[in-house]
């Protein structure tokens, strides 16, 4: 009895002490928890340059947020924690990655995949799980109300072609007739289906398509057989950017002078630089914007210099648009007070429009896709100038300026 006395005694000292302490406030204090953001991307191979940016952005994200100390979200403050693997453009890679990050990395979010391919190899497992994916999956099979975690963070080929092909063939009436190359796989088979349409719907005729394997070297064959059309326009449309700066290397030393676009050229900056200044001339853009000018946000600027301090490569416009789903889907969870994907979901729905380090999006798509799903932002045109890409304008989107979504 004597003991328990003595140690009652004890307790109650060591509370009186504790009390005592400058900033104790008698409250309970928050319990420090880990929110895992995962990604599969392709961090290797012709691919890289769309999949190392969105990584690295989830990386950035965390580290700012971490350094001030978490995010609060309902009791509790978490730590974000970021996993990364490297999928190469496979689909069968992809889907193995997103069980790994599923069942062994524990994550609810998956921020940044590319290639729909991959996409459509992930979903069936992501969905059922109810772990929301934001992502530049291009593909009719991404988006739908029957894949309600399945969100697309930036413009895809349905959104970008006719408003692309509209410009041009405002900017240029004496483009008639037009050729693409798309990679043959979902990616490429949807955008060419899209590109075709917004052509035509536009008066320009398709005179040739075609569709290679990716990681392809020797392009010459289909580009003779591309140029025996005389195409007044050739589309690169979805085509990777290592792949596709070897496309119009090779076209330009086939002798092609006519017009070129890239629907989805998504670093302007580093596919000049792997094309070659005189072979990129002329080159259009849909990603266009430049992050360092004026027409870029201060927060924007601040990401594209410190990215170039660290890694000595070019920040993407596309990149920034996993900053910008960080940032929108992290307000959810403060604002909802919990992590729970169909809660954090259904706010997201709700609120429809934000205000990000990469500037407004909006989320559209109900009559589209039968679901708002689909984030759009500013898309600037622009066009390769003698080893640069200079700005033209921005594009009408959907949300935007566009109707029917």
């Amino acid at each position: 009895m004597k003991e328990k006395r003595m140690m009652t005694a004890v307790l109650f000292f060591a509370m009186f002490v504790i009390a005592l302490l400058p900033g104790y406030t008698g409250k309970a204090v928050a319990a420090e928890k880990t929110l895992v953001i995962g990604t599969t991307l392709p961090l290797s191979g012709p691919a890289a340059g769309w999949g190392l940016g969105l990584s690295r952005m989830n990386d950035f994200f965390a580290e700012d947020i971490n350094k001030k100390g978490g995010l609060k979200i309902g009791k509790d403050v978490y730590k974000i924690k970021t996993v990364a693997y490297d999928h190469k453009g496979s689909p069968s890679e992809a889907a193995a990655n997103a069980t790994k990050l599923v069942s062994q990395d524990k994550i609810k979010y998956l921020i940044g995949g590319v290639i729909a391919a991959t996409g459509m190899a992930e979903l069936p497992i992501t969905q059922p799980a109810k772990v929301v994916t934001t992502s530049l999956w291009w593909g009719k099979g991404i988006l739908g109300s029957d894949k309600p975690f399945s969100f697309r963070q930036t413009i895809s080929q349905m959104e970008i072609a006719p408003a692309m092909y509209a410009w041009i063939k405002k900017n240029n009436p004496n483009i008639k007739t037009m050729a693409q190359i798309n990679p043959n796989d979902t990616s490429g088979w949807d955008t060419a289906a899209a590109v075709r349409d917004a052509a035509e719907a536009n008066g320009i005729q398709v005179v040739a398509q075609e569709f290679f394997e990716r990681g392809t070297k020797d392009m010459y064959p289909f580009l003779t057989r591309i140029l025996a059309k005389k195409p007044d326009l050739i589309d690169v449309a979805v085509t990777a950017p290592g792949d596709g700066a070897l496309i119009v290397k090779q076209l330009y030393e086939l002798g092609y002078k006519g017009a070129k676009a890239w629907t989805c050229g998504t670093n302007p900056v580093e596919i000049i630089k792997l094309s070659g200044n005189e072979a990129a001339e002329g080159l259009w853009f849909a990603y266009g914007q430049d992050l360092n000018g004026t027409n870029s946000s201060p927060e924007t600027r601040a990401l594209a210099k410190r990215y170039m301090e660290k890694f000595n490569e070019p920040l993407a416009p596309h990149h920034v648009t996993s900053y910008a789903m960080l940032e929108i889907f992290t307000q959810a969870m403060v604002k909802a007070g919990t992590t729970d994907t169909t809660a954090v979901s259904n706010l997201v729905e709700k609120m429809k429009k934000f205000n990000t380090s990469f500037g407004p999006f909006v989320l559209v798509g109900k009559k589209k896709y039968g679901i708002d799903r689909q984030f759009v932002h500013r898309m600037m045109l622009s066009q390769a100038r003698g080893g640069k890409s200079v700005e033209i304008e921005w594009l009408p989107l959907p949300g935007l300026g566009l109707p029917g979504y």
